[in-house]
């Protein structure tokens, strides 16, 4: 955030330190991390440290630790801060080395965290002999503070505990928003801004979902249309040579890798040396589609880009699939219905489809509803592999340029969906199991 502020250009340290502070309260990174803390009654609070650096904070935490008294801390800090500014406003009435020396050893009074590394520095200052007399007034204030601070005699209310409690705090913020109207809050569909590109993360997860979505949903509908005849009449004929063939080539397509299949379709049909039949990458032509193209001709013109990728979305979930319908249907031929069915002389394509199968559901209609957090996460292996803007490249982007807001983000949305996908499991439960009740019962 800061490289991106044209002040930032300016060697003046201030400039870089008010630019940080405005940040941190911007993105409210001076408040309290939750609703409530257990701390000591030294502890400083927000107000006290939020003008701070990290350093600068941890160090007058000890020192509020060691006084007891955050307040008596905070203003030996802020007469450290006065002299600074001394310093830094000088036009020439200061020796340039001496004031150079001076600044660096009041910068390590603002990290000191003891009162040995304060006398030390206090020593150093005054051997510098600065005849300043707006510096040695500052001086003098910053000494009497640290006296003060010193013979502090109320210690024991650090090893008092105190339960506090923050109204306004980062997980309230980070939930609801700020009321400065900078963040809306991921309850509401905000969930920041990215580190790397400066965009805001909700439209870039709207920009990757849509193509997450639309490959993992194409590919269960294409995976259960396949699976669901193939897995009903291999269990409806057990042993016999289809169930055997099925059986075989589904566990040769289940053991394959998805990055090595997407490696050798690439390396088969987007090769221009083999077969040329596809491209190789994205989702689109270099130049884009023209404007001028209607749906029905965008669509055919990207469906070349996404042939490959669904492939590799689809085997993996086609052989699944199958095997767990076919294990549901085979195990559903022995029992008692189906076997009056068979006696009452029904054909078998019947009894597999129309009975069989519907007692067969719920193994399916679980894996169906996995689809949602496939389609929120995507495929990052799959995605990468065949570049797609989905939500799984997006991912692998933001991990390795550390954009951890789109991470928390799109961890976020993923336990989101996988929740619904469950709900809405258990609520196709009921509609293809009678006997299984969406409300509790109790015996008795």
């Amino acid at each position: 955030m800061l490289a991106s502020e044209p002040e930032k250009e300016s060697d003046d340290p201030t400039i870089e330190n008010n630019l940080r502070n405005q940040w941190r309260s911007r993105l409210g990174l001076d408040l309290p991390l939750f609703y409530f803390s257990l701390t000591s009654l030294s502890t400083p609070n927000a107000t006290l440290s939020s003008t701070l650096t990290k350093e600068e904070e941890a160090a007058m935490k000890k020192l509020a630790f060691t006084s007891g008294n955050a307040a008596n801390s905070r203003l030996l800090h802020m007469s450290f801060d006065a002299m600074w500014d001394v310093l830094a406003a000088d036009t020439g009435r200061i020796q340039e080395k001496t004031r150079e020396q001076a600044l660096v050893r009041i910068n390590s009074l603002k990290t000191a965290d003891s009162k040995e590394k304060i006398e030390g520095l206090m020593g150093e200052i005054r051997k510098l002999n600065i005849l300043d007399p707006q510096f040695n007034r500052k001086f003098i204030e910053s000494d009497k503070l640290f006296r003060k601070w010193r013979i502090e005699k109320s210690a024991w209310r650090s090893w008092v505990p105190s339960l506090r409690f923050h109204p306004d705090n980062r997980y309230h913020r980070w939930l609801w928003g700020d009321p400065f109207g900078y963040s809306k809050g991921v309850m509401r569909g905000d969930f920041g801004i990215s580190l790397h590109t400066k965009q805001p993360i909700s439209k870039t997860i709207l920009s990757g979902f849509k193509w997450s979505a639309f490959l993992a949903i194409t590919s269960v509908l294409i995976a259960f249309l396949i699976s669901i005849p193939l897995g009903v009449w291999a269990g409806a004929r057990p042993g016999s040579w289809f169930d055997t063939i099925v059986q075989f080539k589904l566990f040769l397509l289940y053991c394959i890798p998805s990055f090595w299949m997407g490696t050798l379709l690439l390396v088969l049909f987007a090769n221009p040396n083999v077969l040329p039949l596809f491209p190789a990458s994205g989702i689109s032509p270099a130049g884009g589609l023209s404007q001028g193209m209607s749906f029905l001709e965008k669509c055919i013109a990207t469906i070349p880009y996404l042939a490959l990728p669904l492939i590799c979305y689809t085997y993996a979930s086609l052989a699944f699939t199958t095997r767990i319908i076919r294990s549901a249907v085979r195990e559903n031929m022995m029992q008692d219905h189906i076997l009056t069915a068979k006696a009452k002389g029904l054909p078998l394509p019947k009894i597999a489809f129309k009975h069989a199968f519907r007692n067969a559901l719920l193994p399916a209609i679980t894996v169906f509803t996995e689809v949602f957090p496939m389609a929120i996460g995507g495929s990052v292996i799959i995605e990468t592999i065949f570049t797609i803007p989905g939500l799984g490249y997006e991912t692998v982007n933001a991990v390795f340029t550390r954009d951890y807001p789109m991470i928390v983000a799109v961890c976020a949305l993923t336990v989101v969906f996988t929740m619904t996908g469950n709900l809405l499991a258990d609520l196709l439960y009921g509609l293809a199991d009678p006997r299984v009740k969406l409300k509790g019962q109790t015996n008795g």
